[in-house]
């Protein structure tokens, strides 16, 4: 899922549901929301294993540069939102300032959306997206 940033952690799983339904009409220009970019299922993972998926970002999904919260126009501050489910790996570890990294099965990621033809897109062919300690990623070639 891609969102705005709230200013604040990400809370699970209230802002890991998407806020505007798949089957409504994607608001133009976007609107702080959580949207749903792809689903993929993915049967018999053995633990300790690595796939890599691949689905279409629809471009009426990618966030505007500036969005209007609270009647400001602000910078849109894009994350990725991802769940890996069913939740059947180790339990969440809980008290930690930032609940997203005690849980393995959700992950959250700051992004920065290189519009093509800049002259800054020619160093990104992709972004590798994950925890510091490398054990999940998802590799998201744009």
């Amino acid at each position: 899922m891609i969102t705005h940033w709230p200013g604040l952690e990400f809370v699970y799983p209230n802002d890991f549901l998407p806020s505007i339904k798949t089957d409504e009409p994607i608001p133009n220009p976007l609107i702080p929301a959580t949207y749903l970019i792809g689903e993929i299922q993915i049967d018999n993972l053995l633990i300790g294993a690595n796939q890599i998926v691949k689905f279409i970002w629809q471009q009426d999904l990618i966030p505007p540069e500036t969005v209007m919260v609270s009647g400001v126009p602000v910078r849109w501050h894009p994350c990725l939102l991802v769940e890996a489910s069913p939740h059947d790996g180790p339990n969440p570890v809980i008290g930690l300032s930032a609940p997203i990294k005690g849980d393995n099965n959700i992950a959250q990621r700051n992004i920065h959306i290189v519009n093509h033809g800049e002259s800054e897109s020619d160093a990104y062919i992709g972004t590798i997206v994950g925890t510091r300690d490398k054990k999940r990623y998802i590799h998201v070639n744009l």
